[in-house]
């Protein structure tokens, strides 16, 4: 019986209806766009992910969407040389980019792109998933393995304290950190 019914999704008539099903539930982003660079398919989650509605997305540049101003040459070079040469460095691999929400946050992201080809012209799916929270426990789990190895090994807090501090600093992205100590003998 269940396997009736997916004989008949994925027959000509249902393939289209279980591909639609497949993008709508998926838990990462999924963002096609063509060789312009032009927003072709925006699901759900990319819709949370990155603030913009499905309807505001398709048909608009993606890098104008979600590529930091600072990125969005390097983006446009990136494909250009795909586009000249079928090489893309970052094709067919996982990597951790800097992503731009709606309202101007910056987002961590795990990014990793497919490139096929379509009536003869290329296409690009781009898979992503947020990992900023993930990123930031990572680094605040290393910043309190640091510290707790700096307390370990000093002798005493005058000699702990400015390592740590250096490490409270670097790890928050602090530009500056400072340290007072109480001297409880001078009156």
């Amino acid at each position: 019986m269940a396997s009736d019914h997916l004989r008949s999704a994925v027959s000509p008539g249902g393939l289209e209806e279980l591909n639609r099903a497949i993008l709508e539930s998926a838990l990462d982003c999924i963002i096609t766009m063509d060789a312009s660079d032009i927003v072709r398919e925006w699901n759900p989650a990319a819709e949370r992910t990155f603030g913009y509605a499905r309807a505001d997305a398709v048909g608009r540049e993606l890098a104008e969407l979600i590529i930091p101003p600072e990125l969005r040459e390097r983006h446009r070079r990136g494909l250009a040389h795909y586009l000249q040469t079928g090489e893309g460095p970052v094709l067919g691999r996982r990597i951790e980019i800097t992503g731009l929400h709606a309202d101007g946050r910056r987002l961590l992201v795990e990014l990793a792109i497919t490139a096929i080809r379509l009536a003869g012209a290329p296409v690009f799916t781009a898979y992503l998933r947020d990992i900023t929270e993930r990123v930031r426990a990572e680094r605040r789990r290393d910043a309190q393995y640091a510290i707790a190895s700096l307390l370990a090994k000093a002798r005493s807090i005058e000699e702990a304290g400015p390592p740590v501090i250096e490490t409270i600093a670097q790890s928050g992205n602090w530009i500056y950190g400072a340290l007072w100590l109480l001297d409880i003998n001078d009156g």
